[in-house]
């Protein structure tokens, strides 16, 4: 019990049997290799379970199966049966031990980052960087969507490989950059055969450190590469080649990949989700209730789905397109009709102004005001012969 009166429930970590992977005490540092992966807010663990359980999936698949305790054991036992001198014994003892530790290493370690809803696994003897192995497993991924046997990684959401790593400071960064990058985009320049202009951009990620600033960074790996590989451009509108910097505490990460667009800015949860309807999403690597239906049946379904929507699409602005012709032409013909109509009444009142007499025509044309003028006129002609009149 705690001092609020809570409970503290303990779990133990690295004896689980869920996956198959090593959880160490280790911090992410300069000289760690691997992949930075976020994750939702409290879901440390099945984030690092997930990412266990996926890697080694292809792990196995394209380098062979990992050594495991039980065959390092039986090393053990064999050696120690071939001596019988006690010296011996403890010499092959402690070359036997040595070499045991060697075998449990993992591929896959897990280190504290150092910062909330990231985890970093460490990649040990892995003959592909990090790079080249996110790559190709997250176009495995989008390429077998449908693959119920392949694990989900359902908490994981974006992967960073780290190629190489330095201290967080502007002089280690750029010497970093002049010995890492240059090689790397000449490698992606052998590998698309000059048919992509040769433009990167820099994707920078800052986190829990505020001595470096994103301009900064990126005007020094822009001057380093100036004068290294002069062929490469910087376009902040490109995102096909992208050197991702992620800086977490004391602690920058490099690497350089491509297609960083094309898969979603390696998104996983992103890539498993799109082209899929909003029904399925919540479906999405559901096994199908007859047996003998093929996978790619519910694909088929709903490209079909898509097609007809398209066709739908396509006819509606037809049809308004019509519609609106239609309405355009009757509204012509309305203001030619009006048009008509008010030529015709000009006409007709023109001739009935010639027919009309002068004499009515003057009495049209006077207006109220002249009318008062003459009444006045006349009072004042009646008041004059009045007076003529009393005088007499």
């Amino acid at each position: 019990m705690g001092k609020g009166g809570k409970r503290k429930y303990h779990v133990a970590r690295g004896d689980s049997k869920r996956f198959k992977g090593a959880v160490t005490s280790a911090v992410y540092q300069s000289c760690s290799r691997g992949v930075l992966i976020s994750h939702d807010r409290t879901k440390e663990n099945h984030c690092r379970n997930d990412a266990f359980r996926l890697f080694n999936y292809f792990a196995d698949q394209w380098y062979g199966e990992e050594n495991t305790n039980e065959d390092a054991k039986e090393e053990v036992k064999e050696e120690k049966d071939e001596f019988v001198d006690i010296e011996a014994a403890l010499k092959a003892e402690m070359q036997v031990s040595r070499n045991f530790n060697k075998a449990v290493t993992r591929r896959f370690t897990s280190q504290k980052s150092g910062c909330n809803n990231i985890v970093f696994i460490q990649f040990n003897g892995l003959p592909d960087c990090p790079s080249v192995f996110i790559q190709k497993l997250l176009k495995t991924v989008e390429a077998n969507k449908g693959d119920s046997n392949m694990p989900e990684g359902r908490a994981l959401l974006r992967l960073h490989p780290v190629d190489k790593a330095c201290k967080a400071m502007k002089e280690e960064i750029e010497k970093a950059v002049t010995e890492f990058v240059p090689q790397q985009l000449n490698k992606l320049a052998d590998d698309m055969h000059c048919d992509v202009t040769k433009q990167y951009h820099v994707a920078y990620k800052c986190r829990n450190n505020g001595n470096l600033g994103m301009h900064l960074v990126t005007e020094a790996i822009v001057d380093v590469l100036r004068e290294e590989s002069p062929d490469w451009k910087w376009n902040c509108r490109s995102n096909d080649v992208m050197i991702l910097i992620d800086i977490i505490c004391a602690t920058c990460s490099i690497s350089v990949v491509n297609g960083y667009s094309d898969l979603k800015r390696f998104n996983l949860r992103e890539i498993r989700t799109s082209d899929i309807p909003k029904e399925e999403k919540t479906k999405c690597n559901i096994k199908t209730e007859e047996k003998g239906e093929p996978q790619n049946a519910a694909q088929e379904t709903v490209q079909t789905e898509k097609t007809e929507e398209n066709v739908l699409a396509k006819e509606e602005p037809q049809k308004s397109a019509e519609s609106v012709q239609t309405d355009a032409e009757k509204a012509e013909a309305n203001v030619q009709s009006g048009e008509d109509a008010a030529v015709e009444a000009n006409v007709q009142t023109e001739e009935t102004k010639e027919d009309v007499p002068t004499e009515v025509k003057d009495n049209l044309q006077k207006t109220p005001e002249a009318e008062n003028t003459e009444a006045e006129v006349e009072t004042e002609q009646k008041e004059e012969v009045e007076n003529k009149a009393v005088a007499n």
